[in-house]
């Protein structure tokens, strides 16, 4: 048996992941911090604003506006990176066999 994964979709903001502070803090004088990577959180040029819920900004200029949203990777570009494919084949396979052994269980039951 084979089977293949398809992915689509966009780019997630950075808000979709890790986020320190949470929430605006217009007093903050600490970077902001992402974690992208479960492997580390690294500080990044931005802000936090509420536009809708928390979200995060950075400035194109030294001026108050414009402010730009930042986004990370999308989820067929995560899935894509080679360190992760054989994690996923692993919880899929994992995945596969434990609903297979249920499913025959069931029907194996509704035969009594």
């Amino acid at each position: 048996m084979s089977a293949e994964v398809i992915s689509k979709g966009p780019v997630l903001g950075l808000d979709k992941f890790k986020v320190l502070p949470r929430q605006p803090k217009p007093t903050r004088k600490a970077p902001t911090k992402v974690a992208v990577k479960k492997d580390g959180i690294s500080a990044i040029k931005g802000f936090v604003a509420d536009i809708n819920g928390p979200k995060v900004f950075t400035r194109d200029t030294s001026k108050r506006l414009p402010i730009r949203r930042l986004f990370g990777p999308s989820v067929p570009q995560m899935i894509d990176n080679e360190k992760i494919q054989p994690v996923v084949e692993k919880k899929a396979q994992e995945t596969y066999e434990k609903r297979q052994e249920h499913q025959i269980n069931r029907i194996l039951e509704r035969g009594r």
